[in-house]
C-alpha cells in the first residue's frame, strides 16, 4: 500500500484511509461489506483503486516467501559471512599445502655475466674480460637425496702476454649427489613440512565443517521457532474467536433475561485475556521472523514475508540405534577429526626433533668433465672426450656435542604428543556422552509429544461436553471459560512438544557431526 500511495495520484492518496479500512476488514473476510462501504464513502475511482489494492492484499499469502527447511538451510550456507570466512581459511590452507610441495620440484638456473678486470704489472697493466654463460639444475628427492647438474662456459680474453690461450674457452660439466645417512634420512623427516601443511589443511576443513554444522543448527532452530510462532498465532486466533462468540452469546442471553448481568464480567475478562495473548503471539512471530532473516543473512525488511511452510514430521524424527550413532560420530565429528589431525602433526614434530639430535653423516659423490681450448667448439669436444675429468667420493660428519646434552626440544615434543592423545581421548568420551544424553532427550520428547496430543484431544472433548452442559443449564459459565483456556494451552503445548522433538533431533545430528550430510550439504 505504501508503494501504491507514493506513485498514485493525489486523489488516491486522499483515499488512503479507505484502503486501510479495507485491509482490516479483509482479515475478517467481509468482502461484500467492504465493497458496500467503499461505494458509500468514496468516489467510484477511489473505490476501484481500493478494490484493486484489496485484491492484491488477498494474494498476500501467495506473495509471502514460503520457505521449506531445506531451502532455508541451503540459503544460509550460501550467504553466511562467518562461514565464508572459514571457507577462505580452508582454501588458504589448501594453497599452503600445495605450496609446500614446491620444495620437491626441480629447479633450473641460467646465468649470464661479463667481468672486466684490470691489474698493474711491472711491464704495464693487464686487461682481462671474461664472459660467462652457465646453466644448472637441482632436484631434492623426498628421501633427502640432493642431485645437482651444472654446465659452465667461460670466454676469457686478456692482454697478458704470458697467457697460454687468448682467448681462452673453458667448459665444465659437473654432476653431484649428496645423501644424508643419519640426520635427515627418511621420508618422514624430509616430508615433515609437507605433512604438517596437509594436516593444517585438514584441521581447517574440520573447522569449516564444525562452523557449517553450527550454522545449520541455528537456522533449523530459528525455522522451527518461526513455525511455532505461526502455530501460536493460529491457536490464539481460534481461541479469540471462541471468546468473542462466548461474549456475544452471553450478552444476548443477558439481554433476554436468561443470565444475570454480572456474568458478562467473566466472559469479558476472558476476551481481554485472549486479546492480550494474541497480541503477544503476533509480537513473538515478528521476533521469530527477524531471527530467521538474520540467520539467512537477509535484510530486516524481508523478514515480514518469511513463512515457515513445513511442519515437523513425528514419524521421521526417530533416532537411530545407539551403536550406529557412536560409530557415525567417531567417523564424522569435526571436533574429533581436528584433534586427530593435530595428533598426527604432533607425531611428525616428535619424529623431526628426535632425528635432529642424531649426528649428521652425509655421503657425497661427484663427477667433473673439463675442456679448456682456444676454440669454443673444441672445448666442448674435449669435455665430451673425458680426458680432463675428476671423480670424487666423500663423507661429511657433523657431531653435535652440547646439543645431545639438551633434550628439552624432544621432551617438549613428547609432552605435546601426550597432550594431543589425552585430548583425543577426552573428545571421544565427551562425544559418547553427548550422543547418549541427546538420544535420551529425544526419547523423552517423543513421550511428551504423545501425552500432549492426548491432552489436546481430551481438552477438546471436555470443552464440547461442557458447552452441551452449559446449554442445558447444568454447568456454570466460569467452568466453560476455564475449559476454553485449557484447550488453548493444550493446543499450543502440543506444537511446543513437536518443535522440541524436532530441535532435539537436530541437536543429535549436531552431536554426531553429520548435520550437513543429513541435508545433503557436502564439504569439499
Amino acid at each position: 500500500m505504501l508503494d501504491v500511495g507514493n506513485h498514485a495520484s493525489a486523489r488516491l492518496r486522499r483515499s488512503s484511509l479507505i484502503c486501510t479500512e479495507i485491509w482490516r476488514i479483509r482479515k475478517a473476510m467481509q468482502i461484500s461489506i467492504v465493497l458496500e462501504a467503499l461505494f458509500r464513502r468514496a468516489s467510484y475511482a477511489a473505490a476501484y483503486c481500493a478494490v484493486f489494492i484489496m485484491i492484491l492484499g488477498l494474494s498476500a499469502s501467495a506473495m509471502a516467501e514460503e520457505m521449506s527447511l531445506e531451502e532455508a538451510l541451503r540459503l544460509a550456507a550460501a550467504r553466511s559471512l562467518p562461514l565464508e570466512r572459514e571457507r577462505l581459511v580452508r582454501e588458504q590452507a589448501a594453497l599452503l599445502a600445495k605450496a609446500a610441495e614446491s620444495i620437491y620440484w626441480p629447479t633450473l638456473r641460467f646465468d649470464l655475466a661479463y667481468a672486466d678486470e684490470r691489474r698493474p704489472e711491472d711491464d704495464g697493466s693487464v686487461d682481462t674480460g671474461t664472459l660467462s654463460y652457465d646453466m644448472a639444475a637441482n632436484w631434492k628427492s623426498p628421501v633427502g637425496t640432493d642431485l645437482n647438474f651444472s654446465l659452465t662456459n667461460h670466454r676469457r680474453g686478456t692482454s697478458d702476454p704470458g697467457a697460454s690461450l687468448d682467448p681462452e674457452h673453458a667448459a665444465r660439466l659437473e654432476l653431484g649427489l649428496s645423501q644424508p645417512l643419519l640426520r635427515g634420512l627418511g621420508m618422514g623427516v624430509q616430508l615433515a613440512g609437507l605433512s604438517l601443511a596437509r594436516l593444517s589443511h585438514r584441521v581447517a576443513v574440520e573447522d569449516f565443517r564444525a562452523r557449517l554444522n553450527l550454522l545449520l543448527r541455528d537456522v533449523e532452530h530459528a525455522y522451527w521457532g518461526l513455525y511455532l510462532s505461526q502455530q501460536d498465532v493460529a491457536v490464539k486466533q481460534r481461541s479469540l474467536a471462541r471468546a468473542r462468540k462466548q461474549y456475544k452469546d452471553t450478552a444476548e442471553n443477558i439481554r433476554r433475561g436468561l443470565l444475570p448481568e454480572h456474568d458478562i464480567y467473566v466472559v469479558e475478562e476472558n476476551l481481554v485475556s485472549f486479546e492480550r495473548k494474541f497480541i503477544a503471539a503476533e509480537q513473538q512471530q515478528v521476533a521469530a521472523r527477524l531471527e530467521l532473516a538474520e540467520k539467512l543473512q537477509g535484510k530486516p525488511d524481508q523478514a515480514v514475508a518469511l513463512v515457515a511452510a513445513e511442519r515437523p514430521d513425528p514419524l521421521a524424527l526417530r533416532p537411530a540405534a545407539l551403536k550406529d550413532l557412536e560409530r557415525e560420530g567417531l567417523a564424522l565429528h569435526p571436533g574429533l577429526g581436528a584433534v586427530q589431525a593435530q595428533l598426527a602433526a604432533a607425531r611428525v614434530r616428535l619424529q623431526v626433533e628426535e632425528n635432529q639430535r642424531m649426528p649428521g653423516l652425509d655421503l657425497q659423490l661427484g663427477l667433473r668433465l673439463n675442456g679448456v681450448t682456444g676454440s669454443a667448439g673444441e672445448s666442448w669436444a674435449r669435455m665430451g672426450e673425458g680426458g680432463d675429468r675428476e671423480a670424487y667420493v666423500g663423507m661429511s660428519l657433523l657431531m653435535p656435542l652440547f646439543d645431545r646434552l639438551d633434550d628439552s626440544r624432544v621432551a617438549a615434543a613428547r609432552l605435546a604428543l601426550r597432550r594431543r592423545m589425552l585430548e583425543q581421548e577426552q573428545v571421544e568420551q565427551s562425544l559418547r556422552f553427548a550422543i547418549r544424553k541427546q538420544r535420551r532427550v529425544i526419547l523423552h520428547a517423543q513421550a511428551s509429544l504423545r501425552l500432549a496430543e492426548r491432552v489436546s484431544r481430551l481438552a477438546q472433548r471436555k470443552l464440547s461436553a461442557q458447552q452441551e452442559k452449559y446449554k442445558a443449564g447444568v454447568a456454570p459459565l466460569k467452568d466453560l471459560v476455564q475449559f476454553l483456556k485449557e484447550l488453548d494451552e493444550a493446543e499450543i503445548e502440543q506444537e511446543r512438544e513437536l518443535v522440541r522433538l524436532a530441535k532435539a533431533v537436530c541437536d543429535l545430528h549436531l552431536a554426531v557431526g553429520g548435520l550437513h550430510r543429513r541435508w545433503g550439504i557436502e564439504v569439499r
